[in-house]
């Protein structure tokens, strides 16, 4: 049976998600432009506001980084994702807060090692989140 195109243009993360209990890392190849970043930003925002959960993300290089915290993160939730979960981003150093809450940390890897700090969550706590 031949899928439609338009169903199969763009990456879903639900099946990866729900398929293996074990994986503590997922990798996702795919050309640019496939939905690879937005569909795991939405995903993370869905959680940040139906569950209160905040996430951190990932970049190469702290200029990466930079560029994506400017101008109230504009960057780094795509215009869609915010117009549908109604956020109200600001910046204050390397974090993202939404409506004064903090949402996300943004990270270089290239710093990583120097980052210091405590974990928010106990791996107990996560095996018991519907993911």
């Amino acid at each position: 049976m031949i899928q439609n195109a338009k169903e199969s243009e763009f990456y879903g993360i639900r099946s990866i998600l729900g398929n293996a209990n074990w994986a503590m890392f997922y990798i996702i190849l795919g050309a640019r432009e496939a939905g690879k970043s937005y569909a795991i930003m939405e995903y993370f925002v869905k959680q940040w506001k139906t569950k209160g959960i905040p996430f951190t993300w990932l970049r190469l290089n702290e200029a990466s980084m930079k560029k994506m915290l400017v101008n109230k993160a504009e960057k780094f939730v795509d215009p869609d994702i915010a117009r549908r979960y109604d956020l109200k981003l600001t910046v204050k150093g390397n974090n993202v807060y939404d409506d004064g809450k903090k949402m996300a940390t943004i990270l270089a890897l290239s710093t990583f090692a120097n980052d210091k700090g405590v974990a928010l969550f106990s791996k107990d706590f996560l095996d018991k989140q519907d993911m």
